[in-house]
């Protein structure tokens, strides 16, 4: 828990007193903070660079937590149902953080389509709620596709994709780098019933789990 006041000792000739101070303008600081030097960035800002001062992350743009230590914290915070919609928005090299939930509705073979730019997208891991992105019958989950750099996919679950390749993830000329995700349950008629990466793709991944595949 945190709060925007900190109290600060000033010590008097009739013994201990203390005043309450405010941190500073985007700062905050923990419950029991005595120094103003412990005030951090609230939520929502990060230093700037040349003063030092917490400066308000640029229009649609927020931080996971208070105590950003630089702008790249900064990033977009969405719904997991409106990442679809997120990502049309974004421009390449955006960092998207989903709040838990289960993506359920897309186009008619595929859930999410991210195509012709890389946009890096996590699942917030603040708490114990999962991020998961389902596919169904005779439909696949994600489809990257000529993305012109890196896309990252960190802390998501992909399930039960249904199609004839990559049902899980389908990564076609692009570059994908999959971090702590889960892949389950997906069956593909062909090839790649978890990840199918086509025409010079490279699909990395770290700490990732692929289980019952078809």
């Amino acid at each position: 828990m945190v709060r925007r006041q900190i109290a600060q000792s000033v010590q008097s000739e009739n013994g201990a007193a203390q005043t309450t101070t405010a941190c500073g303008s985007g700062t905050t600081a923990a419950v029991g903070s005595l120094i103003l030097e412990q005030c951090i960035c609230n939520v929502g800002f990060y230093p700037f660079a040349d003063t030092g001062s917490c400066t308000a992350c640029p229009g649609g743009l927020t931080t996971r937590d208070i105590g950003s230590t630089d702008f790249a914290d900064c990033i977009i915070s969405v719904a997991t149902s409106g990442i679809a919609t997120a990502f049309a928005s974004a421009t390449d090299g955006d960092k998207l953080v989903m709040e838990p939930g289960t993506l359920t509705e897309g186009a008619a073979n595929i859930q999410f389509s991210m195509k012709f730019k890389y946009v890096s997208i996590y699942c917030d891991t603040s708490s114990a709620e999962t991020c998961t992105w389902k596919g169904a019958t005779y439909k696949g989950v994600v489809y990257i596709y000529i993305n012109g750099g890196t896309t990252t996919l960190g802390h998501i679950i992909i399930r039960d994709g249904d199609s004839n390749k990559g049902s899980g993830l389908w990564v076609y000329d692009s570059n994908a780098l999959l971090v702590v995700m889960s892949f389950i349950n997906n069956s593909a008629s062909d090839k790649g019933g978890a990840i199918f990466a086509s025409y010079g793709s490279r699909a990395w991944s770290l700490l990732s789990h692929v289980l019952h595949q078809l």
